[in-house]
Parts: structure tokens; C-alpha cells; sequence
């Protein structure tokens, strides 16, 4: 099972709102993903939707991995972190050693941040991984946050741009 935030009522309510749109986001979306890819030399870099019982691909870098049910994929778990969720080595972490990612693609580490909605509801995650057990260093965090902040900004402009008579701030 994974784990669900305290709000996931009111989290869905606002991911289903969003969804076409983060959708239509993704050219300044995939810009990140590849800004991030260099810059932290990962293998791959995701940012997802996670919905009620998936997981939706909103833009990748680096190396193509499956997107798996919300039960099965790790981003599902940084949406109830407060901040980012960082494993080193994911074979050492019970959420995480039996995982099809890790078994059968050979993930090691992931570096994750909650794209949040309006700062506070958490819609979907960045998601940096790697095929070798690794640590992220304290600066690298908070850059990951700020790119994952970025994205939410994306999202949330395009929103702005394809719905102008909405109110979008709660």
C-alpha cells in the first residue's frame, strides 16, 4: 500500500483540476527535467502527477523507465514528505528494496521533492534517480526544491494562461 497524505481528499479534488493543464506544460517542464539531468548527472529525471491510483509522466530526462501503479511507484511516497525524500541506496530501505524499480531496473537512488500546488498541497514530485547508491549533499537538496518549486510555477502559469477568469489562489 502506499502511504497517503492527511489532505488526499482535498490533494485530488485539486489534481484533478490540474491535470489537463500540467499536461500542457510539459515543453517548460521537460526543460527541467534536462536542466536537472546535467547539472546533478543522474540517470534519469521525472516530474509526475501522482493521481488517485497512478502515476502520470509529465516530462523525463535521461534514461526511459515505466510508470507504475500509485501503489508501486516511489514518487507516490515523496508526496507526503515535507520536504524532499532522499535514499542512498534504495536496497537498504524496506519502503523501498522490493520494488520493481529497484529489482528489475536497477535504481539505486532517488532524490525527490513535492511539487506542491499553491505552496501546500502536494500534486506530484521531481524526481531524481540514479543506478548507484548515492548520496545528495544539503545544497543539492535545496536546489532540487527550488527546481521543483519552478515547476510548480509552470504549472500553475499555464493554468493562468489557458483559464484567465479563474481565481487561483486559495
Amino acid at each position: 500500500m502506499h502511504p497517503v497524505p492527511i489532505n488526499e481528499a482535498e490533494r485530488l479534488e485539486i489534481v484533478r483540476d490540474l491535470g489537463l493543464v500540467a499536461r500542457n506544460s510539459a515543453p517548460a517542464l521537460q526543460a527541467i527535467c534536462r536542466r536537472a539531468l546535467r547539472d546533478f548527472k543522474v540517470s534519469t529525471v521525472l516530474i509526475t502527477l501522482v493521481e488517485e491510483n497512478e502515476v502520470i509522466g509529465l516530462a523525463t530526462a535521461g534514461r526511459d523507465l515505466p510508470l507504475l501503479p500509485r501503489t508501486q511507484a516511489l514518487c507516490s511516497h515523496v508526496i507526503v514528505e515535507e520536504s524532499a525524500l532522499v535514499v542512498a541506496d534504495l536496497r537498504l530501505d524496506a519502503r523501498f528494496a522490493g520494488n520493481i524499480l529497484t529489482c528489475r531496473y536497477g535504481l539505486r537512488s532517488i532524490a525527490a521533492a513535492p511539487i506542491r500546488h499553491n505552496g501546500q498541497h502536494p500534486i506530484g514530485a521531481l524526481c531524481l534517480l540514479d543506478t548507484v547508491p548515492r548520496d545528495f549533499s544539503a545544497r543539492e537538496i535545496s536546489y532540487l526544491q527550488r527546481l521543483a518549486e519552478r515547476a510548480a510555477t509552470e504549472i500553475w502559469f499555464c493554468d493562468a494562461v489557458n483559464r484567465p477568469n479563474r481565481v487561483l489562489i486559495d
